[in-house]
């Protein structure tokens, strides 16, 4: 049971970050934000991005059980573009280009490649 939460949390957690990442750089682009001073924004990236790290770092060490560096750079890769797709379509309305589904492609055949040991 142990191993479900997890798994669960694998792959929770990643979207978790992926979304305050994106709420961080969401909130540089209110109009309330253009006025405001440098520290203001200073301290609104600087706790976002706390938020960030309090979320990755739980992530990186369970995650580093069940896959390799590869793995799981490729996996963060992988929640960070659904999450850009999201974020285009829904918060930005703009649409997503080619190259960025064509990196996608390239990406998912690194991870295939990458659970395999090629040298010894």
């Amino acid at each position: 049971m142990k191993k479900i939460y997890i798994y669960l949390l694998i792959a929770i957690l990643p979207i978790i970050s992926s979304f305050i990442a994106l709420t961080a750089a969401f909130t540089q682009t209110l109009p309330y934000m253009k006025d405001s001073t440098f520290m203001h924004k200073l301290v609104t990236s600087e706790f976002w991005a706390t938020m960030n790290v309090l979320v990755n770092i739980p992530f990186l060490r369970m995650a580093n059980e069940f896959l390799n560096p590869a793995q799981l750079l490729l996996y963060s890769y992988l929640i960070s573009f659904i999450t850009q797709l999201f974020s285009n379509k829904y918060l930005y309305i703009s649409p997503t280009s080619y190259d960025d589904y064509v990196a996608m492609i390239i990406m998912f055949g690194a991870m295939a490649i990458s659970g395999y040991k090629v040298f010894n």
